[in-house]
């Protein structure tokens, strides 16, 4: 991308006892962004963290000005902490990029390579087979069951991805998200898309999480997305939200 042409980017980081890979999850994302971009922040959300990711978190911000923490004193949510970050956010662009550093950092410049190309520039998994069985069965049944209630085509919908910063705003003005979890992330897109806005999807290598295990299949998290889900369909094809 010519440097005239060159965007600003804010990123967000949730992160939740990550401690392991928090580190090499934000230099990723700062490095790539600052290849594509003229202006950067970063926020990393401590979310409730009962490990030493808060103190990590703390100690990169103070060696870098770009980056701002903000400490939750319990675990509110993926969602929650994507919410905040987003409202905090002051660029035209949006990352958000998880703490877990669980995708090839590789896989971030073809989507900064494109911002500008759509509102929202998405990832999906090129290399499923990392994953368990289960955990794949799981994805691809939630993946279709969202395709068809809400008649859409997505591959993905909880990978990293891109966003025009005045899209979300928009969306986020415009209606109530309660849900704290993952459900979160297939809320925005489908409201997105819901309100017009254009997209792009784009592979993405994944690779096992160095440190930790996943958060994404609990019971608080589940319940949290069939509240969501629910609670969306009967928004979106009764009220036409």
């Amino acid at each position: 991308m010519p440097s005239d042409q060159k965007r600003t980017v804010s990123i967000v980081v949730p992160a939740r006892d990550e401690a392991g890979n928090l580190e090499l999850a934000v230099r990723a994302a700062l490095d790539a962004a600052g290849s594509f971009a003229q202006a950067v922040e970063l926020f990393i959300i401590d979310d409730g963290s009962r490990d030493s990711t808060g103190a990590l978190a703390d100690r990169m911000a103070a060696g870098d000005r770009r980056i701002r923490v903000i400490h939750h004193p319990a675990s509110m949510g993926l969602g929650f902490s994507l919410r905040e970050g987003f409202g905090l956010a002051l660029h035209e662009f949006l990352l958000w990029y998880p703490g877990n550093n669980g995708p090839d950092e590789r896989s971030l410049q073809p989507m900064l390579e494109r911002m500008g190309e759509a509102d929202v520039i998405l990832s999906y998994i090129a290399n499923p087979g990392y994953r368990t069985i289960s955990r794949r069965f799981v994805s691809d049944l939630y993946t279709k069951m969202l395709n068809l209630l809400f008649g859409l085509n997505f591959k993905y919908y909880n990978g990293p991805a891109v966003y025009r910063t005045k899209a979300v705003r928009a969306v986020l003005a415009s209606h109530t998200f309660r849900g704290g979890g993952t459900a979160f992330l297939a809320e925005l897109l489908i409201r997105l898309a819901s309100a017009g806005c254009s997209s792009l999807e784009i592979s993405a290598r994944q690779h096992r999480r160095p440190h930790g295990r996943s958060k994404a299949f609990t019971i608080k998290n589940t319940a949290d997305m069939i509240r969501t889900v629910a609670r969306l369909f009967f928004d979106v094809r009764f009220r036409h939200a």
